[in-house]
């Protein structure tokens, strides 16, 4: 397998460059490499193909959830693109993590993702921890803790009626 260029790719809006670009620095001098919009696409480079190079020879992506992510097409296509090509996240290549209150999408509440809304020290050596190449995996929510009642709980739960598959 060939090694990555980068460790981490940071998956943000733009309206949360600020925050992120302070994490970006802190992983930085914790020995990571961070593909990061700003530094990584030069001037008159396409952009797309910047940021699918980019996806592509990093390790993990890591998507800042918030609002504003969720309602950027850039981080759609990031997002989309590390989905489609390992579903299940058994690479280990995803790692949601949540900056503000925001509603998460239903096809990524089966993850567990880091809180960085206080960015706490206990979230921080988590993201360490998680970030470390040979991690063990965060583990799925199991589907007896699933709520139907709760909105960031998925609802296929064991009634669930429908199509297989």
């Amino acid at each position: 397998m060939k090694p990555f260029d980068w460790d981490v790719f940071l998956s943000h809006s733009s309206v949360d460059k600020p925050r992120v670009a302070r994490l970006a620095e802190r992983l930085e001098r914790a020995g990571f490499r961070v593909w990061f919009d700003r530094p990584n696409i030069d001037s008159g480079e396409d952009i797309v193909t910047a940021i699918e190079q980019g996806l592509e020879r990093s390790r993990v992506l890591v998507l800042c959830m918030t609002k504003a992510a969720f309602e950027s097409e850039w981080v759609r296509l990031e997002r989309n693109t590390a989905t489609f090509r390992d579903p299940g996240n058994h690479d280990r290549r995803f790692l949601p993590l949540r900056l503000d209150d925001c509603q998460i999408p239903a096809t990524l509440r089966r993850l567990k993702y880091i809180d960085w809304r206080a960015e706490s020290d206990s979230a921080w050596q988590q993201l360490l921890a998680t970030l470390q190449p040979g991690a063990a995996p965060l583990p799925e929510v199991p589907r007896d803790e699933w709520n139907p009642f709760d909105p960031y709980t998925p609802t296929l739960g064991s009634s669930f009626v429908g199509r297989n598959g």
